[in-house]
């Protein structure tokens, strides 16, 4: 149990870690740039200076023993320290707050990393001599928007989220394929949240349209679902169902989704929320009737109740 519940969120948790620790490593770096890199420059300038190849061996030993070793732990000593102090934040932030509502953290340190590394590379107290204060939290802000769909959804191309899931359900294939594949069982609600069970239209007439794979057998089933219209936050979606019998009550479903045209902010979440696993998670719920824990789910059901609400209103008394 333990397991899951950390290993769902191990990949916003490397995520932070790497992004906010490269950032607090390079403010350090840069903080103690004088005790760090001074007797190196110094060292070596000795090293330029030696003459004779006896004074250069010398010279050249010296600068490794007392110049680059010292140099190499304190490097070292530094990144453990600022790496390991945000993995312990990170490590209680991604525990404590749920999983569904962590994606309103992702903007922040995405915002607090970028500051970071800008520090600690010296460009934001260029831009802040050069332009003010005010101007600088602007220009922070203009980058951390060039990752987002606002800007993104205009171009003519975007990032690729890949990913694949496996579960063993306990359902029937026939009772699994009722669920999964729009139009056999139209009476039954589908597994997604999201899709209407309707026949799907060819690619031509409809932004859903299904695809067999390979012919199907009593114990196994191979299809793939293409949405063209498949959101804001992405232009299109592929996902493939492998329905494999492994007893009369469980079935083997493996999953593999293709999403296009996302922005890097987009493609952040998905990736870092293991977007696969996690909507394996919400068609698993729906399956089995298990309370649905997934951010997909969540998510599409906010939606669609919003939605609802929207056309209630919309209806004359």
């Amino acid at each position: 149990m333990f397991l899951s519940f950390f290993y769902r969120r191990s990949r916003r948790l490397v995520a932070y870690t790497i992004s906010i620790g490269l950032g607090v490593f390079l403010m350090v770096l840069r903080q103690s740039a004088d005790a760090v890199w001074r007797p190196l420059v110094w060292g070596f300038k000795n090293l330029l200076d030696a003459e004779g190849t006896s004074d250069t061996l010398t010279a050249i030993q010296i600068f490794l023993i007392a110049d680059i070793a010292p140099f190499t732990i304190a490097i070292c000593a530094m990144a453990l320290l600022s790496f390991t102090a945000v993995f312990i934040l990170a490590l209680a932030a991604t525990l404590i707050i749920p999983i569904k509502f962590q994606a309103y953290l992702d903007g922040m340190v995405i915002m607090f990393a970028m500051v970071l590394m800008l520090e600690g590379l010296g460009i934001s107290p260029i831009v802040r001599a050069a332009l003010g204060a005010i101007p600088t939290i602007i220009f922070y802000w203009l980058i951390l928007m060039s990752t987002s769909t606002l800007l993104w959804k205009h171009l003519p191309f975007g990032l690729r989220y890949t990913g694949t899931a496996t579960r063993n359900i306990p359902v029937a294939i026939e009772a699994l394929a009722d669920r999964v594949v729009p139009g056999r069982a139209p009476t039954e609600d589908l597994a997604d949240i999201t899709l209407t069970n309707a026949p799907p239209k060819n690619e031509d007439d409809g932004n859903v349209f299904l695809r067999e794979n390979a012919a199907a057998t009593p114990d196994h089933l191979d299809f793939s679902l293409k949405i063209t219209a498949a959101g804001p936050f992405v232009t299109s979606q592929e996902i493939r169902y492998r329905l494999s019998r492994e007893t009369s009550n469980s079935t083997q479903l493996t999953i593999d989704i293709e999403l296009g045209g996302m922005a890097p902010m987009s493609y952040w979440d998905f990736w870092t929320r293991d977007f696969a696993r996690d909507y394996l998670d919400h068609l698993t719920a729906r399956t089995t009737h298990t309370p649905d824990r997934s951010v997909y789910g969540w998510i599409q059901g906010k939606a669609l109740r919003k939605a609802e609400k929207i056309r209630d209103k919309a209806q004359p008394a």
